[in-house]
């Protein structure tokens, strides 16, 4: 194909591609970003329709890409990406079909609709709960600190290298020696939903114990999501914070304008300390740093992927499955995430140092490696139509400070799906753990309410 036709296809597919998203989501403004139009913008757009493009064309000048010389390789990974802005929201909009709604009347009244109380005019029987379950999280914290040892922000602090930081990084999330489960559903799933849903009765009530209670929690949820130096958890978490306001139809436009621009210098600024890039020429090329992290660093796993699958490596036909589903299967099939065999071919030495972990990248990637071409044919249509069942359950649910809480927390958490593997969309207890805890304290009011409340008392 020539130049002029990739550009013209492209072009075409991104056309429709907006289209058909607009109809999913209700609104596709960048001002008002809401679950369907960010996962379009950032985990498509952004992380991986670029990218191809850029690719498909050799201007990539990537230290990564630049090794795939195969052009069938970058077709497949071009054509995949474009199949995908198509067949994904082409079933989002088979959903709302089915459903039987329209979303853009839905959003609008879910952002205009205050927020109401979930069990009693003040709450009260959720605020002890909560505190309760602050202190869950507050000691989950501690405990992950205290197996790993060490702070690894003091590294940041001490003047470590690159490499060292790298290392840190990496051994802190794979070799945490306690409970997994402990560390990654209860302190760093948790803490964050828990925040949300104190900041929206904050937002509600105004009351000295809900903005203690709303500080106490984001400060917690700020610790935990820079424990291991990682970049993305941070800005996810704030991003939270946008879309909860977003929500609650609290930002207008020059607002989420000034909230764009600070969460790009924090990027920067995050570069700067964790990377120790300093050269503006690398810091803000569109091929190095923060910009090409965003529009080549997340999409080059998938031309891996089409590399290694099946030439250098046999499909995994189910292996990336959770090792627990597996066995409960009966299956003899070693557990193995394709990210991190592309990482291990791609990157030996960064395994055996310690410093690299997995390379994640468009779920269809993670699809096929698992079951070659049928699994990244089916693998859109059935993203879609979670994505979509989940967008508008929320928006048909009553606007409660925890299901706000909820819907701001997957808001970003989904889009980070997207570019994070199929599996997840699949079988996902730990997302279905944390969410579950993060109706928690809605739970914990039903017990409370139906143990103290007495009619003839008019409790709170």
């Amino acid at each position: 194909m020539s130049i002029v036709g990739y550009i013209f296809l492209s072009l075409f597919v991104l056309f429709i591609s907006w289209r058909l998203f607009r109809r999913a989501s209700g609104d596709m403004s960048i001002f008002r970003p809401n679950l369907i139009s960010f996962t379009f913008y950032y985990a498509l757009v952004a992380q991986s329709f670029v990218g191809v493009n850029i690719v498909i064309h050799w201007l990539d000048n990537h230290y990564l890409i630049s090794k795939i010389r195969d052009s069938d390789v970058r077709q497949m990974a071009y054509f995949a990406v474009l199949y995908v802005m198509v067949t994904m929201p082409f079933a989002m909009w088979v959903t709302c079909r089915f459903l039987g709604t329209r979303p853009r009347s839905l959003l609008k009244r879910y952002v205009r609709a205050p927020l109401i109380s979930a069990l009693s005019p003040k709450d009260s029987f959720v605020f002890y709960p909560l505190v309760f379950l602050t202190l869950l999280c507050f000691i989950a914290i501690l405990y992950t600190f205290y197996t790993l040892r060490q702070i690894p922000l003091m590294a940041v602090i001490s003047g470590a290298s690159a490499e060292e930081l790298s290392i840190t990084r990496v051994t802190t999330y794979r070799g945490f020696q306690g409970n997994i489960y402990l560390r990654n559903i209860v302190a760093v799933g948790f803490t964050p939903i828990l925040s949300y849903i104190a900041i929206g009765y904050s937002l509600m009530y105004k009351t000295l114990k809900w903005k203690t209670l709303s500080f106490a929690l984001v400060s917690l949820a700020f610790i935990v999501v820079t424990y291991d130096l990682s970049k993305a958890p941070l800005i996810n978490y704030l991003l939270g914070i946008v879309f909860l306001l977003v929500l609650a139809g609290k930002l207008k436009r020059k607002h989420v304008l000034l909230i764009g621009g600070g969460l790009f210098l924090l990027i920067i600024i995050m570069y700067v300390l964790l990377g120790h890039v300093t050269d503006p020429r690398l810091l803000f090329a569109w091929n190095t740093g923060p910009i090409g992290r965003i529009i080549l660093g997340q999409v080059t796993s998938l031309f891996y992927h089409f590399r290694i699958f099946p030439d250098m490596h046999p499909f995994l036909h189910g292996a990336s499955l959770p090792a627990l589903f597996l066995k409960m299967m009966g299956s003899s099939i070693e557990h193995k995430t394709s990210a991190r065999l592309v990482m291990e071919i791609v990157n030996p030495a960064g395994i055996a140092s310690g410093s690299a972990g997995v390379m994640n990248t468009l779920f269809v990637a993670e699809a096929y490696a698992n079951w070659g071409w049928p699994g990244l044919v089916l693998a859109p249509f059935w993203v879609g139509l979670v994505i979509q069942t989940i967008y508008i359950f929320f928006l048909r649910s009553r606007k409660t400070p925890v299901l706000l809480g909820l819907f701001a927390f997957l808001a970003y958490k989904i889009p980070s799906m997207v570019t994070g593997g199929f599996i997840g969309f699949v079988y996902n207890p730990g997302m279905l753990a944390i969410v579950l805890l993060g109706l928690s304290p809605y739970i914990g009011g039903i017990v409370s309410k139906t143990m103290l409340w007495k009619p003839q008392h008019h409790a709170s």
